[in-house]
C-alpha cells in the first residue's frame, strides 16, 4: 500500500469445519503451547460431530488418559471447507 493510493481486498470469513476421526478416542483440547505447557479449552470426545471454526491455524491436543497418549495437531481451516483429522494414537 502506497501513501495517498487506494487498495481493496477481499475476505472470505466463511467459517469451515472440523472432523476428528481418531484411534482408539481421545479428548479434544484447543488451545495453545505457552512456557507453561498446553492451555485450553475441552471441546469434546471423539467420537463427535464436526466442529465449526474460522478460517486460519488451529492447534489441538488430543487426549486419552486411560491410555496415557496425547498428540497435538495443527489444522488449516479453509473458508467453508471441511478438515478431516484423522490420527491413530499409540
Amino acid at each position: 500500500i502506497k501513501e495517498g493510493k487506494t487498495t481493496r481486498h477481499t475476505f472470505d470469513l466463511t467459517p469451515g469445519k472440523i472432523e476428528f476421526v481418531v484411534e482408539p478416542w481421545a479428548d479434544v483440547w484447543r488451545g495453545h503451547n505457552g512456557p507453561w505447557g498446553f492451555r485450553g479449552k475441552k471441546l469434546g470426545r471423539t467420537p463427535m460431530e464436526p466442529l465449526r471454526f474460522w478460517p486460519g491455524h488451529h492447534t489441538f491436543l488430543l487426549v486419552n488418559d486411560e491410555l496415557n497418549l496425547r498428540r497435538q495437531v495443527t489444522v488449516k481451516v479453509l473458508p467453508g471447507q471441511k478438515s478431516i483429522v484423522k490420527e491413530k494414537l499409540d
